[in-house]
């Protein structure tokens, strides 16, 4: 007889634990963890003539830069390797000794770093140089408040003080908002979006974060914003002027929030990195706050797995989100439009900030009433058993 109740209580009791792992995740966790190469890679590009001392002076300054970020690094002699593809970049191979920086994007894109200054020394320089692709003031920021916050909104002001002052306005009113339906959740989160700001007078200090944004200083004319979370990824499109609205904002941010397990395809939602340092202080500050470690190689296998039953259950972002992938892609790096109605962002439906959330909450109720159905039929079978044991031994 105990062998029955085993064989029926044991399949209930793993049902169970299957639904509390179900909602343990969201997405805004899978964005902390990296599963594959998403990072940039930096090329040392050393002519034929270059100085030994030099080159061994690049190397030592990309190995301290580049520590604990997700650029990685290479060298790349004219001598052995003629036909590498970021000569072609350079237009060729450089006449002068002194070696060139080129950081090159996830997504292909390519940007010339010089590494000297004439009138100072190679060694300041270059350390200077490479410290300038991997961090800056406004990345700092974004990093620390997107490991602390339900993520960020990156705020690039333009020229013109009232379009800033609306858009600083519609931001506010998002915040508030979506601060209002933290407790909502799939799994709650503390601290709603916080907001940093990119004045215009430091846009030119910030030039590497607005390339990777597919941004060129010169051309930030406009009032911009975009959604940055988890281990600063760029989600959603560079929104301009009328975009930049509590509706938008709120969508993007219901996708953040979404239980992982709500049944559409979360490739999508690994954005795009920025280039950046994450420190290990941060990684485990941020590990005590999640409550797990994103570093951890079987959480990488666990979100892995979760990321492929994502793509197997639904190819597309769920409709009633507005926001499937082929909808607002992600700003392709280049320069960018200052038309009305931008190339890398297209008009975006107002929307609410709960129809991700309430799908992953039927989700999950339609999983506790089965389970609840489920769990009574096994007590009416085990009752059953037992009765018929009474009588048996009577």
């Amino acid at each position: 007889m105990r062998a029955q109740l085993v064989a029926l209580v044991g399949p209930l009791a793993g049902w169970f634990g299957v639904a509390a792992l179900a909602c343990q995740y969201n997405v805004r966790d899978v964005g902390f963890v990296e599963l594959e190469n998403e990072g940039y890679t930096f090329y040392g590009c050393v002519g034929a003539n270059t100085p030994a001392d030099l080159l061994t002076t690049l190397m030592e300054a990309a190995s301290s830069a580049f520590k604990d970020s997700n650029i990685q690094w290479e060298i790349v002699k004219a001598d052995d390797r003629p036909e590498h593809a970021v000569w072609k970049q350079l237009g060729g191979v450089p006449a002068s000794p002194t070696p060139v920086g080129m950081l090159l994007s996830p997504e292909g894109a390519w940007l010339r770093q010089p590494l000297f200054e004439p009138g100072r020394r190679f060694a300041q320089t270059c350390a200077a140089a490479l410290e300038e692709l991997v961090t800056s003031p406004t990345r700092e920021e974004v990093v620390r408040k997107a490991a602390q916050a339900f993520g960020v909104i990156l705020l690039v002001e333009g020229p013109r003080p009232e379009e800033n002052l609306r858009a600083r306005q519609s931001i506010a009113r998002a915040i508030d908002e979506i601060a209002g339906q933290l407790k909502t959740l799939p799994k709650p989160i503390a601290q709603p979006p916080a907001l940093v700001v990119l004045e215009s007078a430091a846009v030119v200090r910030e030039r590497v974060l607005l390339w990777s944004l597919g941004l060129e200083a010169e051309q930030a004319k406009a009032t911009r914003a975009a959604v940055i979370y988890g281990k600063a990824r760029w989600i959603g499109p560079l929104m301009r002027g009328e975009e930049i609205s509590e509706g938008n904002l709120a969508r993007i941010f219901s996708i953040i929030g979404a239980d992982c397990e709500c049944g559409m395809d979360l490739s999508w939602t690994r954005g795009t990195r920025l280039p950046v340092r994450w420190g290990e202080a941060l990684q485990k500050q941020l590990a005590n706050a999640l409550g797990f470690d994103p570093e951890s190689p079987m959480l990488k296998a666990e979100m892995g797995r979760i990321l492929a039953r994502s793509q197997v259950r639904q190819p597309k972002a769920p409709d009633s989100t507005g926001l499937a992938p082929g909808a607002i892609p992600n700003a392709p790096h280049g320069p960018a439009s200052d038309a009305t109605t931008p190339t890398n962002a297209p008009a975006i439906r107002p929307p609410a900030l709960t129809p991700v959330v309430a799908q992953s909450e039927s989700v999950f109720y339609r999983s506790v009433a089965a389970l609840a159905v489920l769990g009574l039929l096994v007590l009416g079978a085990g009752a059953l058993i037992l009765v018929r044991a009474r009588r048996n031994n009577q």
